[in-house]
């Protein structure tokens, strides 16, 4: 239809629109279709495609019939507005900016009503919890409707039961259309003399946006992945920053910020990178915020455990800053992050939660700085994770059966209340202590996995954890020094705790797979990327080790990556068990597959 419209070439675009604008303003009578058949849709869409290959100076020769279209087509279905505004989108694109003054106003006036229109679209699954304040809160049971649409069971208007908001079916939609339009058209209709309007319309539009990100149920999701590509598209433009920066800042702090899709993290590290970049005051503000953590309490009803669970997240949220940020971006504030982890670390006891996001500001930290920038973290950095490695080994060393009855007593208590600090169990086999070794070991093993001229300085240190596998074998190296590694003497304390039988069949399992995988062909797995062959056999035999033995305590301890074996572990069992028939093979392979898969960073 469009390459028919196109070629008559006597009847100009103006003509169209003005056509379009007649059928939909009274649609003639159709026969013999589908009851779901919206005519106004078609011939919008018609338009719509039709402009796109016209030209701008046709295009600016239909402004006022095209006004006239959008201002009447406010009270058309919400699939007829979310054309109209793609419409004007491809007009204000298209054209050169407007020079008459009653040309730009009638632009922002109309812009500003479909926007409206669209944003009271998108909150129509959105309800107010009191009647004392203006507080929304997401519907969830409006999902079920959305659902339902989605199979055709809806009628003409997107109702589905009675008591539903009639344009619930389209929340989803207008805020993808918003997420794709709105940040490029408010930039082209809005001049720099008008950019307080635009502040003025965002704020209402967050209104409605704002519940979305606030909820992270699993039926929200697709409404959360739309919002954050809408806030994503928004903060690219720092005068648009008055209207989200609070809100932002508040859904950074929530608890629940980190439960999202993966779908959704780049969106979120643009939102952040653009609130701490666009002003130099908020990144200050988040580190003051984990100072003033660190010094009285909450409130004066808060708990000591409370208080260490807030520092806690509040350094989880440091660190992901900082990974949103380019490379030495931060690197000006070095001695401050420096003071607030030492700070962390000066604590008047060992807090392993705590201890666990100082090990991830850490690694953070080696991948957003530079080396030299870096240089003054190893002292500390090599300090702490020895004090933690000993810690295994005298666990290991001193390990009972009073220590295995507590693990399996821990296994059998509910998760969420194993896991939190506030229980009482201050024992070692607590689930955050294995959280610190785990935080400990991913540490350690990114140390390894960058390049020697990443990390310049802990190529010093690198012999007191794994030995120096540049000159040979490490048992030979053993022999002819009095220093033991560390990696080395959890390997050998584990070794001591499983039979012999045991211990051969892991080791002859290991190294006869590896021997048959050609070396060539191991960089096409995306575990084994940017590895060799000789790499993967060095590291099975140090820090594999030590993720095999923290991944049984999490399976123990009920939580954690442990449960429920990742999927290479399940195809190493498979691979030990179908060439050996053994079933003992079966568990080598799934201990050996969890720690390639934790060691090689897919976790």
């Amino acid at each position: 239809m469009v390459h028919l419209v196109s070629a008559i070439r006597v009847m100009p675009i103006d003509t169209l629109v003005h056509t379009v604008h007649q059928v939909v303003k009274t649609p003639p009578p159709i026969h013999g279709i589908k009851q779901d058949f919206s005519l106004e849709v078609s011939v919008l869409e018609l338009l719509y495609v039709y402009m796109q290959s016209n030209t701008s100076q046709s295009l600016i020769e239909s402004w006022a019939s095209l006004l006239s279209l959008l201002k009447d087509g406010l009270s058309l279905t919400a699939p007829a507005q979310f054309l109209l505004l793609a419409i004007l989108n491809e007009y204000v694109q298209k054209c050169p900016p407007m020079q008459e003054k009653k040309d730009i106003k009638d632009l922002q006036d109309v812009s500003a009503k479909l926007i409206e229109s669209c944003s009271q679209i998108a909150g129509a699954c959105l309800e107010q919890t009191t009647w004392l304040r203006r507080n929304l809160a997401v519907r969830e049971d409006v999902f079920e409707v959305v659902e339902g649409s989605s199979e055709g069971k809806e009628g003409k208007n997107g109702a589905v039961t009675p008591g539903t908001p009639p344009n619930a079916a389209y929340s989803v939609q207008a805020q993808a259309v918003l997420a794709e339009i709105l940040a490029p058209l408010l930039d082209v209709s809005y001049g720099s003399q008008e950019k307080e309007r635009v502040v003025t319309l965002l704020t209402n539009l967050m209104y409605n946006v704002t519940p979305y990100l606030k909820n992270h149920t699993i039926k929200n999701i697709a409404s959360f992945t739309a919002c954050s590509q809408l806030l994503a598209s928004l903060s690219g433009y720092q005068y648009t920053r008055k209207a989200w920066r609070k809100d932002v800042l508040d859904l950074l702090l929530d608890p629940a910020f980190f439960q999202m899709t993966p779908a959704c993290l780049p969106y979120w590290r643009t939102i952040i990178d653009n609130l701490m970049t666009h002003d130099n005051t908020t990144f200050r503000d988040l580190m003051n915020r984990v100072s003033m953590a660190q010094g009285s309490g909450i409130s004066i009803f808060s708990s000591k455990e409370q208080e260490y669970e807030q520092k806690a997240q509040l350094l989880k949220r440091l660190a992901f800053v900082i990974l949103c940020s380019e490379t030495d971006q931060y690197h000006k504030y070095m001695p401050e992050i420096q003071e607030r982890l030492a700070d962390s670390l000066r604590l008047p006891q060992v807090i392993p939660s705590i201890q666990a996001q100082v090990f991830l500001c850490f690694r953070v930290l080696l991948l957003r700085m530079s080396p030299q920038h870096a240089t003054s973290l190893w002292p500390v950095i090599v300090s702490e994770l020895v004090q933690v490695f000993l810690y295994i080994e005298q666990e290991l060393s001193t390990d009972s059966e009073e220590f295995s009855s507590h693990i399996k007593l821990l296994s059998a208590l509910d998760s969420s209340w194993a896991v939190n600090a506030s229980n009482g169990l201050q024992a070692h086999g607590h689930p955050h202590w294995l959280q610190l070794q785990l935080a400990a070991a991913k540490l350690l093993d990114l140390a390894l996995l960058l390049p020697a001229h990443r990390l310049p300085q802990f190529q010093m240190y690198k012999w007191a954890f794994v030995g120096d596998a540049a000159a040979g074998c490490t048992d030979n190296n053993n022999l002819s020094s009095d220093f033991v590694p560390h990696i080395t003497r959890i390997a050998k304390l584990m070794d001591s705790k499983v039979s012999s039988r045991e211990f051969k069949l892991r080791s002859r399992g290991t190294t006869n797979y590896l021997a048959r995988v050609p070396s060539a062909t191991i960089p096409r797995f995306s575990c084994f990327r940017e590895k060799t062959a000789s790499r993967i056999r060095e590291y099975v035999e140090t820090s594999a080790v030590i993720i095999i033995w923290l991944f049984r305590g999490f399976r123990y301890s009920g939580s954690g990556p442990g449960v429920g074996l990742p999927r290479l572990s399940e195809q190493c069992g498979h691979e030990f068990s179908n060439r050996n028939r053994s079933p003992d093979n079966r568990i080598i392979g799934l201990e050996w597959g969890s720690a390639i898969q934790k060691t090689t960073g897919n976790d």
